[in-house]
């Protein structure tokens, strides 16, 4: 991903640039659980997956990160 010179990730929608945040977070396990919006919008996107109140990073979501 490209940084973008103001800190952001250029060309991406600032929400979906905090889903990735969360996403990364969750790969690096730096959190259990993000806020509720952003864990339904995470299991949308297909980046996680709720397995018995843990969050795996989906193939998607390495793809996405990588």
């Amino acid at each position: 991903m490209n940084e973008h010179p103001t800190g952001g990730i250029s060309g991406v929608d600032p929400r979906r640039e905090i889903d990735l945040i969360w996403t990364r977070d969750i790969k690096a396990k730096r959190t259990l659980l993000p806020p509720s919006d952003h864990l339904r919008e995470l299991i949308e996107l297909g980046l996680v997956e709720m397995r018995d109140d843990v969050l795996p990073i989906t193939s998607t979501g390495h793809r996405v990160l990588d």
